[in-house]
């Protein structure tokens, strides 16, 4: 970590917060920050906006210049309108008022490194699948085609925290509180397309055992909030159903949760016309599945993993969208073998690649003007 300040005292300040935490390099001006950062692998860097010499904010610019992945976080004791845009424009991962207090600092800073982790791990993943040789994409493409949603709703994001500094005037509070908000939001995806990258480096690796099981609720409540900032979905009412208080533990690992989910929600969108809507529901079936929904009829398909037991308790995950539903040409050959082009088709291999992993069920029912329904039913935790 990083720390440039021509006050003593807020040097030492975060010496005693992070010392047992992280390396420091402690530094007073621009010219040593440089050295500093030349000379060592930093990962987060805490500089003030205004120091003698150099601002603080071309030291943003030289930072990243010189290595895009480390995360800075401005410190500063007064704050303006054109110091927010330029820190933001510079990519700054958090912008901070001074006094500030232990749990502020140390807060940001661990959104800090999740950032840099992710952007380490969609790094490497470039850079190996540029080097991969013929095939190499392929073998990759359900793992970027997913990193790129969640990236562009990253990009919606930020354009919005352009839009709130882009306004003339001081910040306001709520403006404060709507852009950590944003950049909280940032960080989460961000650090779930480097999950997702991770995943496609690690294939074909052995598996370190079984993680203990967690809740997905929170990831499905969290995955309808980046859906909303999709540019694919601007004016569609997007809804979250659940129980209250329930939980639901899959035996699939949330990431893998997450992509059959997502994959399936964006091509909900994509057929909503009109008003569009879209509902995710989550729930706990407790009986097994109607054998009538294992079997393909003239409004129903069924991708059924050879393992699926059809044993409850069942975990029914299903995306609806307002859309004019699937015309019977394109219904009939969904799964058999995969025909669409694009983004759709990729995202549907996806869906069905991880049914098949995860021994589940996946039943899409469709009515002409009335939308489609799509139900993911996975092996639930106890």
């Amino acid at each position: 970590m990083l720390v440039v300040d021509d006050e003593e005292g807020i040097r030492l300040a975060l010496w005693a917060v992070f010392h047992s935490l992280y390396e420091l390099d402690l530094c007073r001006n621009s010219a040593e920050a440089m050295k500093a950062v030349e000379a060592h692998r930093i990962s987060v860097a805490i500089i003030d906006i205004k120091m003698e010499g150099e601002s603080g904010l071309d030291l943003l610019k030289r930072i990243k210049a010189t290595d895009p992945l480390v995360e800075v976080i401005v410190l500063t004791g007064y704050e303006t309108l054109e110091a927010a845009k330029t820190a933001l424009r510079h990519q700054a991962s958090d912008l901070l008022s001074k006094p500030f207090d232990i749990a502020t600092i140390s807060e940001a800073v661990s959104r800090a490194l999740k950032k840099r982790m992710a952007a380490e791990v969609a790094h490497r993943a470039i850079a190996r699948m540029n080097g991969g040789g013929a095939g190499a994409v392929s073998r990759h493409e359900g793992a970027l085609h997913d990193v790129r949603g969640v990236m562009a709703a990253v990009g919606a994001i930020s354009e919005a925290c352009s839009e709130i500094v882009g306004r003339r005037g001081p910040l306001r509070p709520a403006d404060v509180s709507e852009l950590r908000r944003n950049l909280a939001a940032v960080c989460r995806y961000a650090t779930l397309a480097g999950e997702l990258c991770g995943r496609s480096l690690g294939a074909g690796r052995a598996p370190s055992g079984p993680a203990a099981p967690r809740d997905i609720r929170p990831l499905l409540s969290d995955l309808c909030q980046l859906l909303r900032s999709h540019p694919g979905a601007k004016g569609a009412q997007i809804r979250f159903l659940a129980r209250p208080g329930a939980e639901f533990r899959a035996e699939a690992e949330p990431v893998e949760v997450f992509q059959m989910v997502f994959n399936l929600a964006l091509n909900g969108l994509q057929a909503a016309t009109g008003r569009r809507r879209l509902a995710i529901e989550v729930r706990t079936v407790k009986a097994p599945v109607n054998p009538n929904m294992l079997h393909d009829t003239a409004t129903t398909r069924v991708l059924r993993a050879p393992g699926f037991a059809n044993r409850p308790p069942l975990l029914a995950i299903s995306v609806r969208d307002s859309g004019a539903g699937i015309a019977a040409p394109v219904l009939e050959r969904m799964f058999s073998p995969f025909p669409a082009a694009g983004p759709a088709g990729v995202g549907m291999s996806v869906v069905a690649q991880l049914i098949a992993k995860n021994a589940g069920l996946l039943f899409i029912e469709t009515a002409a003007g009335r939308g489609t329904t799509a139900s993911v039913y996975l092996p639930q935790s106890t």
